[in-house]
């Protein structure tokens, strides 16, 4: 049974700082919070002309009289461009003021842009404990908030039985968001439904008094969108049928297609092709040749099933998909490659003998089955050479995996510079995931202060046709300033939105820098 740890990841957000997601239940103290809500403003009554820039007015003068649901109220005004420009600096600094009148939308509004670092410096330490102490009084947001805390093993360590405390008293309170991941966590065995019936625990549990912290270069970027996220960061044995309908619509959703594609797809499934299926399908093979895992192992489903346009369905090519989308860090393709494998049509063509030389998609299997410690029974040697004869065969993908293999020293002894020729082969060929591979490759072994103009440009292309070796590999270039303005908001952003899909890589440099900026508190 092939085991890899991969990430299952929902975005269950109690509050998106965008204005789409903007609601409230007091007339004057805004928190941004589920994104199911509709978005309703209740901190303003809409008056035509004059009368709301008047009550806007009014809304500032109070602000600077010390009223503390008028600061965060105006705060996040300024965050959103409602009313006043757009302004992330003064938004942090009016829902600053409010914080520290203890306000509790001010403490969780303050909470997340700390977590972001959006207008003030990043701490997520201290974040908790503004989402601490709003929780402890009542706030739903932030008792979801800080009960997500306790489920992604960045902050505090893993604890169910806690985070399901928080999660529960949020969703007492309505919050939609708060039901949706007590229900996962259910399904998912990590609790019981005792867990999800309030009881007492302390009330102050884990927390560290922090004092502001002190100034420094921060990010002033518009907020785009961010929110607690539930991880579920355990090693998974996913036994379950992934159905074509889930594998379409992540597809869709990280290759960035339109709704009237992903419908023209559907009726490919189905055997009905729909005008602009094969437009549809040709921007997925535009994705899947970016480096897409999600795009990939979609593909690799039309293959196994016949529905990809050509004569008939094709499992072995399938398998070589979802193979390689493990090389690129799909959730999803452990439990594809297991499905596939206790086939024995599939492993009677997969056996070591004179015929698997002549079929450069079993050759590949092979080597990458062996790569991943799935077959023991073959060697460093044979595994080069099945990867050099399947890619002068033509197979692309053997061509790619030799490249990993000699950047990872797996079976052979490490050599960038022989990864990146060997991937120049297929750039040659206009390939793209090669071309993006040495492009990451570059930023990463780079001088920060050199130029990478191409890079930066090849790899933002990549990424919006969901490219996960893309956008960790510019997550990185924010952080260290590598070829961009720094910018540890846009790099933190990228790192987690990579972890939701999977990528370990994006999570192990998260827990790097949560650990980097742990308090001494907290050692």
């Amino acid at each position: 049974m092939l085991k890899a740890r991969y990430y299952h990841s929902i975005i269950l957000a109690a509050a998106v700082l965008a204005a789409s997601a903007m609601a409230q239940d007091t007339e004057r103290s805004p928190v941004l919070r589920d994104p199911y809500t509709p978005a309703r403003y209740y901190y303003i009554n809409p008056l035509p002309g004059i009368g709301k820039q008047l009550r806007d007015f009014q809304l500032l003068q109070e602000a600077n009289r010390g009223d503390s649901e008028a600061q965060n109220t105006l705060g996040i005004k300024y965050l959103l461009g409602d009313g006043f420009a757009a302004d992330t600096a003064k938004a942090a600094y009016w829902i600053e003021k409010a914080a520290a009148q203890r306000n509790y939308s001010g403490l969780y509004n303050r909470g997340l842009l700390r977590t972001k670092g959006w207008g003030v410096p990043w701490d997520p330490y201290a974040a908790v404990e503004d989402f601490r102490v709003a929780a402890v009084n009542g706030l739903p947001e932030a008792q979801f908030a800080y009960g997500i805390v306790y489920t992604d093993d960045l902050i505090f360590r893993r604890d169910w039985e806690t985070a399901a405390h928080w999660i529960a008293k949020a969703r007492e309170q309505g919050l939609t968001a708060a039901d949706e991941v007590l229900t996962s966590m259910l399904e998912r065995g990590h609790i019981s439904p005792a867990d999800t019936v309030l009881h007492d625990v302390p009330e102050d549990s884990p927390s560290v008094a922090f004092e502001p912290p002190k100034q420094e270069e921060y990010e002033s970027a518009s907020p785009d969108g961010w929110s607690p996220v539930f991880l579920d960061f355990e090693e998974q044995d996913e036994t379950a049928e992934i159905s074509t309908g889930t594998l379409l619509a992540e597809a869709v959703r990280t290759s960035g297609l339109a709704e009237g594609d992903s419908a023209a797809l559907a009726a490919r499934i189905a055997g009905k092709p729909a005008p602009g299926s094969d437009s549809a399908l040709a921007r997925i093979l535009e994705a899947v040749a970016a480096g897409n895992p999600e795009a990939t192992v979609f593909y690799g489903r039309l293959a196994e099933t016949g529905a990809w346009g050509r004569r008939e369905a094709d499992p072995l090519y399938a398998l070589q998909e979802y193979i390689h989308a493990l090389f690129l860090e799909s959730r999803r393709a452990p439990a594809l490659v297991n499905a596939m494998m206790e086939k024995n049509a599939i492993r009677s063509k997969l056996r070591f003998d004179e015929n698997i030389r002549t079929d450069r998609t079993a050759m590949y299997i092979r080597a990458g089955l062996a790569m991943l410690q799935f077959d023991s029974t073959i060697g460093g040697r044979n595994i080069q050479e099945m990867l050099v004869r399947s890619g002068e065969m033509g197979n692309v993908r053997a061509v790619l995996l030799l490249g990993i293999a000699y950047q990872r020293g797996t079976w052979v002894e490490q050599d960038i510079e022989t990864a990146l020729k060997i991937w120049g082969q297929a750039a040659e060929n206009e390939h793209m995931e090669a071309t993006v591979r040495i492009a990451a490759v570059n930023l990463l072994t780079g001088a920060p202060e050199d130029s990478y103009f191409w890079e930066i440009d090849l790899l933002r292309k990549a990424m919006q046709r969901g490219s996960l070796i893309a956008e960790v590999a510019l997550a990185y270039a924010y952080q260290s300033g590598t070829g961009v303005v720094r910018s540890m908001a846009k790099a933190l952003e990228m790192y987690r939105d990579a972890a939701m899909r999977g990528s370990s890589t994006a999570y192990g440099e998260l827990k790097r820098l949560y650990e980097a900026k742990k308090p001494e508190e907290w050692e």
